[in-house]
């Protein structure tokens, strides 16, 4: 499919949909006596074939008529072939993972349940079942259920590793869950070691700069970056984006690698508008999939280049209106103000943020220090 040349001239030219379209016609299966439950444009098939070439399927999952036909086949696969088939439980598993894709918040239950039916025909140690775990683990690390996440990925690991050849493509996808949840638990020399693990592995089996091997690398940076290794994330990152951009358009894992770039150039402290491009153009990228609704971090890193850069008024803004995501990072942009007005003596204008941080403490001895610092300022303005 990938070797027509009109689908690469569209893939390359960055018109994703028109490429899509083309390759569904190229490889759109047609329904036979034995395979009833085939759609004649089955999503299925192309959405198989888009994921071993790189691609990931969320290109595939933001398309609205996906889940439609996917729907199609899978209660077409019940009817023909039983709720317990093989076939019919890898749509049921597509389906779960086009509810994670689309942070849906009914995923974690249609992974749960596609598993507890793996398990039932399987066996709970069965590669097919440790497969559908890796899966469910990364849709619950984007949910923050991380413990749980946790849990699985390692019981799927285990699994895997114990009964796949070495360099096997799912050998390099539990090692990237596995270091993307590292990241988030704080165990950041682990989350390098997994991630440098898919790296060696996946670029024998596809290449270097293959999409999945550039996403573990992904991971390598976040660790770095938390590390306060920042130059050597900075070296891999603009090749990287690069590398991403080409083969995945404007993909959310771009999003996340400007990000990371901007807080490179952020902890470099020379060039904030650069790091303010950066983290803006990743932003923009980021809502085309999913809104408004934005990861903390990039918000975060965006208030503090304003801050950095001295645009108090600026980050007093989007401090305002960045404050529905979360009490917590709200708090946060509020100290990180009143302090600041605070210590070059802009009492009247400090004086609403530390306000603000008392109200948003949970803490009762801190909301209390913050309320006795309003009433020094109130009685300094007089």
């Amino acid at each position: 499919m990938f070797t027509d040349p009109e689908v690469q001239r569209l893939w390359r030219a960055g018109k994703i949909r028109a490429a899509y379209d083309a390759s569904s016609r190229i490889t759109a299966p047609r329904p036979t006596a034995d395979h009833p439950f085939r759609d004649p444009t089955s999503m299925l098939e192309t959405a198989r074939q888009w994921h071993e070439h790189g691609v990931l399927c969320w290109h595939v999952a933001r398309f609205p008529e996906a889940g439609a036909v996917l729907g199609r086949a899978h209660a077409a696969r019940k009817q023909a072939l039983g709720v317990d088939h093989p076939d019919t439980l890898d749509t049921a598993e597509r389906l779960a993972a086009l509810s994670h894709y689309l942070l849906d918040d009914a995923a974690p239950d249609r992974f749960a349940d596609v598993i507890s039916r793996l398990e039932r025909v399987h066996g709970e140690d069965h590669v097919r079942v440790a497969i559908a775990q890796r899966n469910y683990a990364a849709c619950l690390r984007d949910m923050q259920r991380i413990a749980e996440a946790r849990t699985l990925i390692d019981h799927a690991r285990e699994v895997l590793e114990r009964e796949l050849p070495p360099e096997h493509e799912e050998i390099v996808a539990v090692f990237k869950v596995s270091a993307m949840l590292y990241n988030i638990e704080g165990g950041y020399h682990k989350a390098i070691g997994d991630a440098e693990r898919a790296v060696k592995i996946g670029g024998r089996i596809w290449s270097e700069d293959h999409p999945f091997v550039v996403t573990a690398e992904l991971s390598i940076a976040n660790a770095e970056l938390s590390l306060g290794e920042h130059r050597r994330a900075g070296k891999r990152l603009p090749a990287m984006i690069k590398s991403l951009q080409r083969d995945l358009g404007d993909h959310p894992m771009v999003a996340i690698a400007l990000c990371l770039h901007a807080d490179v150039e952020l902890a470099a402290g020379s060039n904030f508008q650069r790091a303010e491009q950066l983290v803006r153009r990743g932003m923009a990228i980021y809502r085309e999939t999913y809104g408004d609704d934005v990861p903390e971090g990039m918000v975060w890193t965006l208030f503090q280049i304003l801050f950095e850069s001295r645009q108090i008024v600026e980050a007093g803004e989007y401090a305002q209106e960045a404050g529905e995501l979360s009490r917590g990072l709200h708090l946060a942009m509020a100290g990180k103000l009143a302090n600041y007005l605070t210590q070059v003596r802009d009492y009247p204008n400090a004086l609403p943020w530390i306000e603000r941080a008392r109200d948003l403490c949970d803490d009762a001895e801190v909301a209390a220090e913050w309320a006795a610092q309003a009433e020094r300022l109130r009685r300094e303005i007089g």
